[in-house]
């Protein structure tokens, strides 16, 4: 079973944090970052203490992990752009091609969208991690997405 982690910009810096994500309606959305540590109490017996920090971001930037690395271990989430290599010989792109993609959740899935010439979208789970890389995010690395199409 994998994990289930998010992601969102930090309002007060802009720098991203990493933990559970919460909902706030009207008045914003936060993550909740959980610390697990393991230190001795008293008797000299391991006590795990959990420590929860609510970190409000930016409800724009908030995606969910796919559960996927790419070729250098790196955690894919909802909105990282990825370069990947196209191994599927249809009409949209030739074999063994790199593209650009965007990480997409819709209809219940996460989905490479591709982005820098006529291909069609494809369901993660269709590549080994070695054919993946996480180049940026839309958030941070906008321009990315606007190169490839050129």
């Amino acid at each position: 079973m994998r994990d289930i982690k998010f992601r969102g910009k930090r309002i007060s810096d802009g720098k991203w944090v990493y933990g559970y994500p919460l909902d706030l309606g009207i008045n914003g959305f936060e993550i909740l970052v959980v610390t697990e540590t393991d230190e001795l109490d008293e008797n000299g017996d391991i006590s795990f203490l959990h420590a929860i920090e609510r970190i409000e971001v930016n409800c724009e930037t908030v995606g969910q992990c796919i559960g996927k690395q790419d070729k250098s271990n790196n955690d894919i989430y909802e909105g990282d752009i990825c370069q990947i290599l196209w191994q599927i010989d249809d009409e949209g792109g030739k074999p063994d091609t790199v593209i650009t993609a965007q990480i997409t959740f819709e209809g219940g899935s996460f989905w490479f969208r591709g982005i820098d010439y006529n291909v069609c979208d494809c369901n993660w789970h269709f590549y080994d991690r070695s054919d993946i890389e996480v180049i940026g995010n839309i958030y941070d690395n906008p321009e990315l997405l606007e190169e490839a199409k050129q």
